[in-house]
């Protein structure tokens, strides 16, 4: 454990999640796809991605959803786990060896043939974090937001920051990786899935500030214009 914060936005009681997630606890969007799970898809769309490696580092792994549908597909991959999440960091354990530390001060002297970012280096200092990553990894996967019309924004309240493609090109070209693929991901069901969100969310009492903010945002019907969703490969150079 190296500096990990006080006073986490993403410390929420692993029995809230059980109620709202999937059995996979996975955190993130459904998407279309050949798989009846349409969360599941939101992995298996880039299963490509992952066919000629055999160890993989999930930087930002969340409840290990998205590990266990890839060694769900690909059975000989050797995944490890990093989150800065007490919560997360305990119930991951149990499936994958998983350190309980920022991305930023990750240190391990074994290479890993890919890390991956499954919507977590959105919440990351991506400068510091990709130029970490630099040591470990010749090989970067980031599925994440993207923005359109506005090169950045930061929104304090979810502790988040949105970048353009030419901002995301920038911030890996600076560290030492050259983007070899971005691609403007239309497969999310966003509705879809605030609806499920919606409704699951009903079932918890919690007033944990996440919590709150989900109940929130699951419930609007329009978004910030211009705001969309990618999908990022880079090599180191």
């Amino acid at each position: 454990m190296t500096n990990l914060p006080s006073s986490n936005l993403y410390s929420v009681d692993i029995e809230d999640f059980k109620k709202i997630l999937d059995d996979n606890m996975n955190y993130h969007y459904m998407e279309t796809g050949p798989l009846e799970n349409e969360f599941d898809n939101y992995v298996y769309n880039v299963l490509d991605y992952f066919k000629e490696s055999n160890t993989v580092l999930n930087v930002g792994c969340g409840f290990g959803g998205c590990s266990r549908i890839l060694q769900k597909h690909i059975p000989s991959l050797k995944i490890k786990c990093i989150t800065n999440v007490k919560s997360q960091y305990e119930y991951t354990s149990n499936y994958f060896q998983t350190n309980l530390i920022n991305a930023e001060d990750y240190s391990e002297n074994f290479k890993y043939d890919i890390a991956v970012f499954f919507d977590s280096l959105c919440h990351m200092n991506a400068d510091k974090v990709i130029s970490n990553a630099y040591n470990y990894t010749n090989k970067i996967l980031i599925k994440d937001y993207a923005f359109l019309n506005d090169d950045y924004y930061y929104s304090k309240r979810w502790d988040m920051h949105f970048r353009s493609e030419s901002n995301w090109n920038r911030v890996l070209l600076e560290h030492g990786f050259k983007v070899k693929s971005f691609e403007i991901n239309n497969k999310v069901l966003v509705d879809k899935t605030h609806k499920y969100w919606y409704n699951k969310l009903k079932e918890v009492e919690s007033n944990h500030p996440q919590i709150e903010m989900l109940k929130i945002i699951t419930q609007q019907k329009e978004h910030k214009p211009g705001k969309a969703y990618c999908t990022i490969y880079a090599e180191k150079i």
